[in-house]
């Protein structure tokens, strides 16, 4: 005997949701005022006091993203540089000092992928 199984339709068409683990500071090398942000992939998040303006250092030490876009208004739009994901400080690009990029104190908004 054959007992069909049914997968609920809204199950197959809600999208699953994918922690990111983002990390800035206010300064070059991870000093400074620090701030964790714990986002899901392909939604845009605004920074806000005292982040705003005021970010020198990134790293996306974790989760199903390829890296965040740092963007320099809010709602990420404008100006923007792509931060790629670490996977090992062997294989992979690790903590960005934004300096290096000419793009310190300029994110009000990021977006993982």
């Amino acid at each position: 005997m054959h007992i069909p199984t049914y997968l609920p339709l809204t199950f197959l068409l809600t999208p699953t949701a994918a922690s990111v683990l983002l990390l800035l500071s206010t300064q070059p090398g991870g000093l400074g005022l620090s701030k964790s942000y714990i986002v899901n992939r392909w939604q845009c998040d605004t920074l806000v006091a005292p982040m705003d303006k005021n970010t020198s250092w990134a790293f996306v030490a974790s989760g199903l993203a390829n890296g965040c876009v740092l963007y320099e208004k809010a709602n990420c739009t404008g100006k923007n540089l792509y931060i790629a994901k670490n996977n090992g400080n062997v294989l992979g690009p690790g903590p960005v000092n934004l300096t290096d990029f000419e793009f310190e104190d300029v994110a009000s908004s990021f977006s993982c992928v």
